[in-house]
């Protein structure tokens, strides 16, 4: 997928780098909260207090449930899974993909908002924007 996090790592966006990185901190089972941010650079820090970064958290302070699995990183974890267009990938599906895969409990509120995320994701927009778009199609049909 988007590999592992490493030191002086360019990206193309930075939000590929936050997927990235949340990503690495649910299969690694740590948690992070982002220190300092702009449009060149960020700074995290693991959320323990005496943890050293090295991904050395105690082993009682790794848990299933991580604030890094929100329901964006949850969209671009399973919109791969929405190729097959017959394919219904409910709510209750995703939280079983993301247990299996990433070892992340999810709550049923961030599953759906996470496969609100991948469909708008596939579509290109919400609904509304795709309906915007229309009228421009109209014209090179004409």
């Amino acid at each position: 997928m988007l590999g592992d996090i490493e030191e002086n790592r360019v990206f193309r966006s930075k939000k590929e780098l936050m997927t990235c990185l949340s990503i690495t901190s649910m299969r690694k089972k740590f948690q992070y909260k982002v220190f300092k941010s702009n449009t060149s650079f960020i700074v995290v820090r693991c959320v323990h207090p005496s943890c050293s970064w090295r991904h050395t958290c105690p082993t009682d302070f790794k848990t299933t449930r991580r604030r890094q699995a929100t329901s964006w990183v949850v969209g671009e974890c399973i919109k791969r899974r929405f190729i097959n267009p017959g394919r219904v990938f409910r709510p209750r599906d995703v939280m079983d993909d993301m247990k299996q895969r990433y070892g992340v409990e999810l709550s049923y509120s961030v599953a759906w908002r996470g496969r609100e995320c991948a469909y708008e994701n596939l579509r290109l927009g919400t609904p509304e924007q795709s309906y915007n778009l229309l009228p421009g199609y109209l014209h090179m049909l004409m």
